[in-house]
């Protein structure tokens, strides 16, 4: 009965997790990159197929087959070829190790069922999101034991309520769940009950399952190898000569233990080497090639702040946990190895070059950040003033999350990833808009306002062009013109500006597409160019299969103020159109530029 505040809150985040990943958004159900195993999952599941169904790790001929039929990665990411005939997977073994369970159990019912036994169809969609839903379950439990070692049990409930409600924690573990970061996070609760389970009574087995807990996190995400700190030095006041010296006499003394966990982490880590070696003939191999790491300039800014993917934009709260650790390790300086592993993690966060991937890379951090967070509401809790603020401010943060979390699966809202501050704080906190709004994904402007004054300056209606190709669903009076993957750039629409007083000027075309197309990077482009002097200065565009469907004619248009053209001394503007890499043609006319002004 102790503990019964926290239990409840665990049961009641259990029950948000189970509804939000079987009920709202059960993903094993969903086809190609939305499906369970799809986008990266697919490249760390990639091992368990390779080798125990098609029993190829190496050339990879099943490869072209599972694209065609499921479609898990529109980039086909999962592996490259490393030579003529040879295929490498680009991600490390770990998390195929984690799944390995699953998989077994939905291969035996595959093969038992009218379910293709092929790795990627139901009965494996569904496994893998059962399997990775109770790691997040397991997480949960970890994570409330190691609050309830530092704080009261209803500042452990309410720890666990805003981290789910109000976190990515809950997109990661419930929606997300079989990527990494779920796995890790849980994995980090673990690490740090044994660590202290260790110290309070080393045994072989604790310091054995430190390092094979450790090995399956490195194995995962190399970089995870950082984790170590958390053992090394837990307990102990890293500032304080005596603390070392006396670490250092307990593993002195235990020394035998320690290597028993250092031959464990390497004896996983070899899982990896020994593919390596098998797929290539080389012990080592750098699987993510062009990608890489900026040490001397971490992308801290970006990676935390921006409106692409910033971590601290999308979860603010957590903002309040780095602030608790820092305040709990100065009050409780055996603890200070926490803050050194979170600064170092944090750290080589920032430094990925590719930062934009969002914040769900922090999510395993959370195991310890837990504790920072905790230690605020502690905090907050003595005061009644502070307690009401914390209140407010909780609730508000909650709702963003939930809010932001329903807007990226079934709103009407992008993903983090290619987000803009002015779409941004258009929408924030907004359950419905003008589908226009999305415009402002791909350009800085949206003339929402009425117009008046409008007047066209030139137009291009290309009488000179058709195709009898496009005829049969392109019923235009005139000619047009058409980009596809043969033709990459329309003609254009040019105008030399003249001293004209207006708000706005607009290029804008009548657009046909017969289908749409929904690999956001592959949807064709409408231009708008500023030059000074022939020197390009300006450039806006919009994606026009973000608003729309296939099989219309529409008018699209991009405006942009006159001040701005002002600003940078633009003399001519250009409108074109571009296309991306879709399979599927897009017709242009009466591509024209206009001026306009604000009513």
């Amino acid at each position: 009965m102790k503990s019964r505040y926290s239990l409840k809150a665990m049961l009641c985040c259990y029950v948000l997790v189970l509804l939000a990943s079987f009920v709202y958004k059960p993903k094993w159900k969903i086809p190609k990159t939305e499906a369970t195993i799809g986008w990266d999952v697919s490249g760390y599941y990639w091992y368990l197929p390779g080798l125990f169904i098609y029993d190829d790790l190496q050339e990879q001929q099943w490869r072209d087959t599972i694209h065609d039929l499921y479609n898990p990665d529109a980039h086909q990411d999962q592996s490259y070829q490393y030579d003529e005939g040879i295929y490498v997977n680009k991600y490390s073994c770990g998390m195929a190790l984690q799944y390995l369970p699953a998989f077994a159990a939905a291969h035996l019912y595959a093969t038992n069922s009218h379910f293709p036994a092929d790795g990627f169809s139901t009965p494996y969609q569904l496994a893998i999101q059962i399997w990775s839903v109770l790691y997040c379950l397991l997480g949960l439990f970890l994570m409330r034991r190691v609050l309830l070692l530092h704080f009261t049990d209803k500042v452990a409930a309410l720890t666990l309520l805003l981290v789910v409600f109000g976190t990515n924690y809950l997109n990661s573990a419930a929606i997300d769940s079989a990527m990494s970061h779920n796995y890790l996070c849980t994995l980090y609760a673990a690490l740090i009950l044994l660590s202290r389970r260790y110290y309070r009574g080393p045994t072989i087995w604790l310091a054995a399952g430190i390092g094979l807990v450790l090995g399956i996190m490195a194995l995962s995400r190399p970089t995870e190898i950082l984790a170590a700190i958390i053992p090394l030095t837990y307990g102990i006041q890293l500032t304080n000569k005596e603390s070392l010296k006396d670490r250092l006499s307990f593993i002195n003394s235990h020394y035998h233990q320690y290597i028993t966990a250092v031959l464990l982490v390497v004896a996983v880590g070899s899982i990896q080497l020994l593919y390596w070696h098998h797929a290539t003939g080389s012990w080592l191999v750098y699987s993510y090639r062009d990608q890489g790491f900026s040490w001397l300039a971490p992308h801290f800014i970006l990676y935390n702040f921006s409106y692409a993917s910033g971590w601290l934009t999308y979860t603010p709260l957590m903002l309040f946990a780095v602030a608790g650790l820092i305040a709990f390790t100065v009050r409780h300086r055996q603890h200070e190895g926490l803050l050194l592993f979170f600064g170092l993690f944090w750290y080589v966060t920032c430094a990925w070059d590719y930062w934009n991937y969002g914040g769900r890379a922090m999510v395993q951090s959370y195991a310890v950040l837990v504790v920072g967070l905790a230690y605020m509401l502690q905090f907050v809790a003595k005061d009644r003033g502070r307690r009401s603020v914390c209140t407010v401010v909780c609730m508000a943060l909650v709702y963003y999350n939930l809010w932001w979390t329903h807007g990226i699966h079934k709103g009407k809202y992008t993903n983090a990833y290619t987000n803009t501050k002015s779409y941004f704080w258009r929408t924030l906190g907004r359950w419905d808009f003008p589908v226009r709004t999305l415009e402002l994904l791909d350009t800085e402007y949206l003339f929402e306002g009425e117009e008046e004054n409008l007047r066209q300056l030139a137009v291009n209606d290309f009488d000179y062009l058709s195709d009898s190709l496009y005829k049969s669903w392109y019923f235009g009076e005139d000619g047009y013109d058409f980009v596809n993957q043969d033709r990459k750039y329309s003609d254009i629409i040019e105008y030399e500006l003249p001293t004209i007083d207006t708000d706005w000027y607009r290029v804008q075309a009548q657009i046909f597409r017969k289908q749409k197309e929904y690999i956001i990077w592959k949807q064709p482009v409408l231009a708008w160019a500023g030059y000074t002097d022939n020197e390009q200065k300006l450039y806006f565009a919009i994606r026009l299969d973000r608003t729309v469907d296939g099989g219309q004619n529409m008018l699209r248009w991009i405006d942009v103020p006159a001040h701005v053209l002002k600003k940078h001394r633009i003399n001519k503007i250009r409108g074109f159109l571009i296309h991306s890499g879709s399979i599927k043609p897009t017709l242009i006319d009466d591509l024209a530029i206009l001026a306009f002004d604000e009513k």
